[in-house]
């Protein structure tokens, strides 16, 4: 072994990304690509995503932040089951969620900031990580590559406490929900997924806590995929409080959301009087 080969091979042990490698060892990607294939490097130490993370925080969900994130991994989640990989990306003004997951997660890599497109999209925040037992344990909860095409996706609520059901709704809807108030007393929640059976779901779930909740959904016919709504409704008088009920039902003693989005629903409420300014 040349002492060139010697020093790839330890760098990897150590977690370095064939770039980084390039950068310390002044050599083309080519020459550690080499090595890599000369030793049999197994494909997941040859990426950057090899460090370490805690493998088995999503094996039992007994806290809100682990119903929280695995709730909002389904909304913008991704897994390359290749490589053993996941990431997140999102806009960079809500990189708090990527900061609470690294965290919690103890994801040794870096958040990525990156603006590669600023005429069709936000700045974007990503973060990435592997582990062959993680990406493992997300299909006991369905939770498979090409996630978004699955129209067929059901999440097993069985398999987590029913008190952390609320964190996990929270999670997805930070995700891949929105809350639309006009300052004139009109409000409304909505929720997108290419599954109408999760959806289902999450509204029974809404409903049988809020009494008088109910919701409807609506399928939308895209270019390269379909998908539904979700929409919240309130049955007969009284709307506001249902909101309030929904609120707490969601906020009330949560670890973690997106606080754009609560305040969203706190200024209608606030609107109408029912929370304190």
């Amino acid at each position: 072994m040349t002492e060139f080969q010697e020093k790839v091979l330890k760098l990897i042990e150590e977690g370095k990304s064939p770039s980084e490698i390039k950068r310390l060892l002044n050599c083309p990607r080519t020459s550690i690509a080499s090595v890599l294939k000369t030793y049999n490097v197994p494909i997941e130490k040859r990426n950057y995503l090899h460090k370490k993370c805690k493998e088995d925080y999503f094996d039992i969900i007994d806290t809100d932040e682990k119903a929280y994130i695995l709730g909002f991994f389904i909304a913008d989640g991704t897994i390359d089951s290749f490589t053993n990989r996941m990431g997140i990306s999102i806009q960079s003004s809500d990189k708090e969620v990527l900061d609470l997951i690294k965290f919690e997660l103890n994801i040794s890599n870096n958040i990525v900031i990156s603006n590669k497109h600023p005429e069709l999209r936000k700045e974007q925040a990503q973060l990435r990580w592997s582990s062959k037992h993680m990406v493992n344990t997300l299909k006991r909860y369905n939770i498979l590559p090409r996630k978004t095409y699955d129209s067929e996706f059901i999440f097993p609520f069985d398999k987590i406490p029913e008190q952390f059901y609320r964190s996990f709704i929270r999670g997805f809807i930070d995700g891949d929900g929105s809350y639309e108030f006009n300052g004139k007393g009109i409000f409304t929640i909505r929720l997108v997924s290419t599954s109408r059976s999760f959806l289902d779901q999450i509204g029974n779930i809404i409903s049988s806590n809020i009494e008088g909740m109910g919701y409807c959904l609506e399928y939308h016919k895209g270019k390269t995929i379909d998908w539904y709504t979700l929409r919240f409704q309130t049955y007969g008088i009284d709307k506001p409080n249902k909101i309030l009920k929904l609120y707490k039902f969601l906020y009330q003693d949560s670890k973690f959301s997106f606080k754009r989005k609560k305040d969203k629903m706190e200024s209608y409420l606030k609107y109408l009087g029912k929370l304190e300014n």
